[in-house]
């Protein structure tokens, strides 16, 4: 059973450059992880392909790394460390899933920070971006009788 998923088109990150075209957030309940997905931008510079799918070669997961958060009344509070996402380069798309079987219910995001640059002392082309805040676990169906 999965609990929620949720697509978001066009969350932005920095004015003018690249930003994820849309991300998901889910939990599925059964099984106890958090999932997504995000869909990256086309490369910039025309070269074909898309942004921040690979990091170099002392962080190859680097524009990859996102964490969990959970809202709070005052600030949030990561509840995951760093997770790498899985990368399609034929898609642009990258999907992650982090283990987790106790989540009370709440408002949780997934955040890309994009702290590694792809290439050593160069900035990183990766924009920082986020899910939005979604409502899991979803309470279970009721029974109607």
């Amino acid at each position: 059973m999965i609990a929620f998923c949720w697509p978001v088109t066009g969350v932005a990150a920095k004015p003018g450059g690249p930003r994820a075209e849309s991300t998901t957030l889910g939990y599925n309940r059964a099984h106890g992880f958090f999932y997504g997905t995000a869909k990256m931008p086309p490369k910039t510079d025309g070269s074909g392909g898309f942004a921040c799918l690979t990091g170099n070669r002392h962080f190859p997961d680097g524009p990859r790394l996102l964490r969990i958060y959970r809202v709070l009344p005052g600030p949030d509070r990561a509840i995951s460390g760093e997770i790498a996402a899985g990368a399609t380069p034929e898609t642009g798309m990258l999907e992650w899933k982090f283990e987790r079987k106790h989540v009370p219910t709440g408002r949780y995001y997934a955040v890309f920070e994009a702290k590694i640059p792809t290439a050593p002392g160069a900035a990183s082309e990766c924009p920082g971006f986020r899910s939005p805040a979604t409502l899991l676990p979803r309470p279970p169906r009721s029974k109607q009788s």
